[in-house]
This record gives C-alpha cells, structure tokens and sequence, in this order.
C-alpha cells in the first residue's frame, strides 16, 4: 500500500485545526448572540409594560419614566435587530465552515485514519464484520 505523503497529511491537519478553530468562534459569537437578542426583547418588553402602566396611571406618570420607557422600546428593538442580522450572518459562516470542515476531512484517505504503528491491522487487515457472535471461528 502506497503512504500518503506526510506533508499532505499535515497540511490537512493543520487546516483541519484551524477551521474547528474558527467554527468554535463562531458557535461562541452565536451564543453571545442569542443572549444579546433575549436581553434586547426583555429591555423592549419592560419599556413597553412601563410606557404602558405609565399611560394607564398605575405608575406616576412623569417625563422621565416616559423618556427612559420609550428609550428602553426603541433600544430594545435596534439591539434586537443589529443582533439578530449577526446571529444569521454567524450562522451562514458556521454553516459553511461545516462543509469546508467535512470536505476536508473526506479528502483524508482511511488509511491515515489508523493509528500509525498498529501492525495487527497492517499485517492482518481490517477485521471480519461479516462473522457473528457465536458463529464457529473460521
């Protein structure tokens, strides 16, 4: 059996590496996202529930509740739509990281997949699937 050329073999690696790298970045800056954007909702919901007690008169209604309430909607809402454009900019990027990942990690032969100097297989070959337990031994 022919081996793989061992610089190959390391680029791929090295390039394996750096790519599981960059998709944990990006599962992080998804997370961090999805925190942000329940934050955002929660800072618009209580803006609105104070804007709207405010307006109802169970709470003294004065400027700077109503300032501060009205801040906290349209905060809210710019914070939820800046974060959620980067969760699905972050997604598109995870997504096709993934597939580099897994083109590359098909372009590896079997072969290299074994652990190096496991004689039993070189000399043996892969194990018999076909035989059951409990079948005689050949």
């Amino acid at each position: 059996m022919a081996s793989w050329p061992a610089s190959l073999a390391d680029d791929l690696r090295r390039d394996i590496e750096q790519i599981e790298a960059r998709i944990e970045r990006l599962r992080d800056k998804i997370h961090s996202c999805r925190t942000a954007i329940t934050l955002s909702k929660l800072a618009g919901l209580g803006g609105g529930l104070c804007f709207g007690a405010a307006l109802t008169g169970a709470i003294s209604a004065d400027a700077t509740i109503l300032v501060f309430s009205i801040a906290a909607m349209v905060g809210g809402f710019v914070w939820l739509g800046a974060n959620q454009s980067s969760l699905q900019g972050a997604l598109e990027e995870l997504h096709a990281d993934e597939r580099i990942r897994a083109d590359l990690i098909a372009q590896i032969p079997f072969g290299e997949c074994l652990p190096r100097g496991n004689s039993a297989a070189q000399k043996d070959g892969p194990p018999n699937l076909n035989q059951g337990i409990g079948s005689p031994d050949p």
